[in-house]
């Protein structure tokens, strides 16, 4: 019996030593972790991530990058024209992101970055990624802006929920809108220049607070009248240093009820009748309303031009010449 209790006595005294001897080896390789070698196939990406951490030269380890949260491509810069996102996922803490996109193509590699909340791309320049579900899986974004971007399939983005910022430009294709309607924590969205006809699907989001809805070709405006949050709302068609179009819009009586309303475009369109505007008790002094190349009667004594004259008097600033 005693040499039975002598034998697990050394058995466990010999493992206890193996414990004690191997123990730094297991925990230097955990520690060890941020002193692994990254290697970056894009070059790109490598140059710019060596701007970024001031590193030109060397081995780039996991430390020197862990603590980056911006990463911002020029699309003027030719060395800054990203071809490829491979290695961009040990970038784990990266939580603002934007590029040109000219050529990209693969979008899938952002998935990993679950700390992202801003993310940029496009440019005047037409670009083509074309599959965007990847961005339907990054869930932590919180603003997303894509600019003239030809795809077939923009749905993917109506499935990012927690999006407070949303912009896309010339990039909706066929101007549907339907995959905006669950997007309600929107607070800004900017979706000019589509080709849009129908903006149903709006009505329900009742936190925005801006929205440019500019050169499309909207006639009817109805949805708007319960986002009451509203305080800039741009139906227009031109802006400075470009000829276009604005939208088709005659009856604006759905903007009687915006009564937080401080800075509005109408022009381009083909309104004739803006009592809805004075209806309106919220515009006041310091307000902005744009009525130019309309359908207005600007003689003086017209209802149209006592119209104008009241929102004069309370301190709105009004352009309204010339019309049409």
């Amino acid at each position: 019996m005693s040499e039975s209790k002598n034998f697990y006595s050394i058995f466990f005294i010999l493992i206890a030593v193996m414990f004690v001897i191997t123990s730094p080896i297991l925990i230097g390789d955990v520690h060890g972790m941020e002193d692994e070698i990254i290697e970056i196939e894009n070059d790109i990406l490598e140059n710019r991530i060596r701007e970024v951490v001031n590193k030109p030269e060397g081995a780039v380890y996991l430390d020197d990058i862990k603590e980056i949260r911006e990463l911002h491509f020029d699309p003027y810069l030719p060395e800054h024209r990203l071809n490829s996102f491979t290695g961009i996922e040990y970038l784990v803490n990266l939580e603002e992101l934007s590029f040109a996109g000219y050529g990209i193509k693969d979008l899938s590699p952002l998935t990993e970055l679950t700390n992202l909340k801003s993310l940029e791309f496009g440019a005047w320049e037409p670009t083509r990624i074309d599959d965007l579900s990847p961005l339907g899986k990054i869930s932590s974004l919180e603003r997303l802006v894509i600019g003239a971007n030809i795809t077939s399939d923009i749905s993917p983005i109506g499935n990012l929920g927690n999006l407070v910022e949303l912009r896309l430009w010339r990039s909706i294709p066929e101007g549907d809108i339907s995959f905006l309607a669950d997007l309600e924590n929107l607070i800004i969205l900017n979706i000019a220049d589509n080709r849009i006809e129908d903006i149903s699907a709006l009505s329900n989001l009742k936190n925005l607070r801006e929205l440019n809805l500019g050169l499309n070709q909207i006639y009817d405006i109805s949805a708007l009248e319960n986002l009451i949050n509203l305080e800039t709302l741009v139906l227009g068609g031109s802006h400075e240093g470009v000829i276009s179009t604005g939208n088709k819009i005659e009856d604006i009586s759905s903007i009687s009820s915006l009564t937080n309303l401080g800075y509005l475009t109408l022009d381009d369109n083909r309104i004739s009748d803006i009592t809805p505007l004075v209806e309106n008790c919220g515009f006041g002094e310091g307000d902005k309303i744009d009525l130019r190349h309309n359908y207005l009667d600007l003689t003086p004594g017209s209802e149209d031009m006592s119209n104008i004259n009241i929102l004069i008097d309370r301190g709105v600033e009004v352009s309204y010449e010339p019309q049409k």
